[in-house]
C-alpha cells in the first residue's frame, strides 16, 4: 500500500458513513501518478468535484527544477505535471539568488525561507487544477475544509532536495521477464496481469513474508506492494531517476470550523 493510501481509505469510510445517501456517492481513485485526486464526489450520477485526503502531517505537492550552471539559474522542468505560475516564479527567483546553497542540496535538502503563504497559494492552485474543492484531514478528529481555507488549517513549509521518483506499473516490454524472475527467484506461481482503471497492472498471490521484497532486473528495481487482502500483492517498478524537487510539507494546526463544515454539507443538498 503506497504512502497516504491508508488515510485515504479511512477518509472514504468516514465520508460514506456520514454523507452517503440516495444520489450521493464517494469514489476512491488510485492517485499514485499524482495527476488526479483522491476522492471523487458523484451527485445524481454526475461528477461534481474532488476531495483531497491529507493526514495530520504529510507531503502536499512538488515540482522538479533543473539547475543550469552556465546561467546559475534553476529551470522549471518541462516534464512537471503541474504548470508554472506566479508562485513558482517567486520561489525560483529566491532560489536563483541563493544558487550555490540550493544547487548543492542533497537528500536532506535546503529549506525555502520565504513567506509560507507563497507555498499555500501554490498548493491551492495545484489542487484547483485537479477539481479539488475540499480537503479532508484530522487533528483530534476528522475535519473537512474548503480548498481556499487551506492556509487556515495547515502550516506549510517547502524544501528543495533530491528525491528518487516514485513507482509505476512494470513497463510492458519487461513484464514477461519480471514474471519469470518472480517464479524462478521466489517460487511465486500465481502471477497475473489485470487492467485496473485503464492501467495494465501486474499482481501476485504469495506468502505474506514476501511483503515489500525487492529485486533487481535490468536497469530497474521491482518490489511487491501489499494490497488489502493478505498475501495479495501488486508488482511495482521503481524509477531510477533522481531529480531535485521543491517538496511541500503540511502539518494540521486547526480543528473543524462549523461554517466550513456547513459549506461542505450544503454542496450535498
Amino acid at each position: 500500500m503506497r504512502p497516504g493510501e491508508q488515510f485515504e481509505l479511512e477518509s472514504l469510510e468516514y465520508l460514506r458513513k456520514n454523507y452517503r445517501r440516495n444520489g450521493i456517492e464517494f469514489i476512491h481513485h488510485d492517485t499514485s501518478d499524482s495527476t488526479g485526486s483522491d476522492i471523487e464526489v458523484i451527485i445524481n450520477g454526475r461528477s461534481e468535484f474532488f476531495i483531497e485526503a491529507k493526514d495530520t502531517a504529510a507531503q502536499s505537492g512538488q515540482f522538479v527544477l533543473l539547475p543550469n550552471d552556465a546561467t546559475r539559474t534553476f529551470i522549471f522542468s518541462p516534464r512537471n505535471k503541474s504548470l508554472p505560475n506566479k508562485m513558482t516564479e517567486l520561489m525560483i527567483t529566491y532560489m536563483n539568488e541563493n544558487y550555490d546553497r540550493f544547487n548543492s542540496a542533497g537528500t536532506a535538502g535546503e529549506a525555502l525561507d520565504i513567506d509560507p503563504d507563497i507555498f499555500t497559494q501554490w498548493i491551492i492552485g495545484h489542487y484547483r487544477e485537479k477539481r479539488v474543492k475540499y480537503v479532508i484531514s484530522k487533528r483530534n478528529r476528522m475535519f473537512i475544509c474548503p480548498i481556499e481555507k487551506f492556509g487556515k488549517y495547515f502550516e506549510v513549509s517547502a524544501n528543495f532536495r533530491i528525491k528518487k521518483s516514485g513507482s509505476t506499473e512494470p513497463s510492458g516490454k519487461y513484464v514477461d521477464n519480471v514474471i519469470a524472475a518472480l517464479k524462478n527467484q521466489f517460487k511465486i506461481t500465481d502471477v497475473y496481469k489485470q487492467t485496473v482503471n485503464g492501467k495494465k497492472k501486474l499482481f501476485a498471490n504469495a506468502p505474506a513474508n514476501l511483503s515489500k521484497v525487492r529485486f533487481e532486473l535490468g536497469n530497474y528495481t521491482y518490489y511487491l506492494s501489499p494490497q488489502a487482502d493478505a498475501g495479495h500483492f501488486e508488482v511495482k517498478q521503481l524509477s531510477n531517476t533522481r531529480n531535485k524537487n521543491v517538496i511541500f510539507t503540511i502539518n494540521v494546526k486547526q480543528e473543524q470550523l462549523a461554517a466550513d463544515l456547513e459549506q461542505f454539507e450544503s454542496e450535498l443538498l
